[in-house]
């Protein structure tokens, strides 16, 4: 994998009164716009987070990654609560950071940039967001009735044990797990093994856990992004593949979005898979190459 050759500074901040880390590449060249990274389920920053911050920075533009809440080198319980709403109140929570610090300067824009869920999460912080003035999905996954059956197969089992194990978790305190992924294993979150051969070496090589809880299922198996696209007022880019995880939804969300100031990058060559927009350089390389293209014209939208 690509490492940056640019050094990060460790960045904190609050959110909901826990404490997330994470990493602020600065560009070496002037700039006053800065792009927040969140990813995948589970994803920690060292994943593709960071290879998308460190090409976004030598390229001229600000970037920031971190741990959400429950997740990685940051504070919050339960552990490996994959949660929309609270992934999208982390996002807000560093937008107003970083506005209102001054660590960037008074006057710094704030996009947000969301890899695979981390589209839908940031999708709602942006569509909410007074902080945030714009949004760029990649590959995202946006989450309507066909892509949540899609991603497991069976949609309302997936609801009732999540709601069984927040149950469990209010009475008790208990906290059930699941692996993220695995290669036979269908109750995994991801049961797909090609996911696994991606996923499985990081359990070794950073802060990824293989592991959620599964009282997540009540919430990501409820949720729905049209309204939040509906609502969103800002300059929008979104990046998808032909290979990507349900086009379709990528490309129902970009329709429902009622700004004027919107823009589709559709992939049809250099994807074979979800994963290729996590670490195939190429690929990272033309995406963020797009993203500085479409900053420069949505500074002055």
């Amino acid at each position: 994998m690509t490492k940056s050759m640019i050094q990060p500074e460790s960045i904190e901040f609050i959110t909901k009164g826990s404490i997330c880390r994470g990493k602020l590449f600065r560009s070496p060249t002037p700039s006053n716009q800065v792009v927040l990274i969140t990813g995948a389920i589970g994803m920690v920053q060292e994943q593709a987070p960071l290879q998308y911050a460190g090409r976004l920075a030598q390229l001229g533009i600000h970037a920031v990654t971190f741990d959400h809440r429950f997740f990685g080198i940051s504070d919050g319980s339960p552990r490996q609560l994959e949660h929309p709403e609270r992934k999208s109140e982390d996002i807000e929570a560093l937008a107003d950071f970083l506005k209102s610090s001054g660590v960037l300067g008074d006057s710094i824009r704030v996009i947000v940039l969301g890899i695979c869920k981390g589209g839908a999460y940031a999708l709602r912080a942006a569509a909410r967001s007074p902080d945030i003035e714009g949004f760029i999905g990649v590959s995202g996954f946006y989450f309507d009735a066909v892509s949540l059956e899609a991603a497991s197969g069976y949609q309302a089992q997936r609801i009732a044990q999540g709601k069984l194990a927040l149950e469990t978790y209010e009475s008790t305190g208990a906290v059930d797990y699941l692996p993220i992924v695995h290669a036979t294993r269908q109750d995994a979150a991801l049961p797909y093994p090609a996911l696994h051969a991606w996923y499985s070496p990081w359990e070794t090589t950073s802060h990824w856990q293989n592991r959620y809880a599964v009282m997540s299922d009540y919430f990501i198996y409820q949720y729905l992004s049209a309204p939040d696209a509906g609502a969103l007022e800002k300059p929008t880019l979104i990046i998808h593949g032909r290979k990507s995880t349900n086009p379709d939804a990528a490309g129902a969300v970009f329709d429902a979005i009622p700004c004027r100031h919107k823009s589709w990058q559709f992939y049809e060559d250099g994807v074979d898979f979800q994963t290729n927009f996590y670490d195939r350089a190429e690929l990272i390389d033309r995406a963020c190459g797009d993203v500085c293209e479409w900053l420069d014209r949505a500074k002055n939208a």
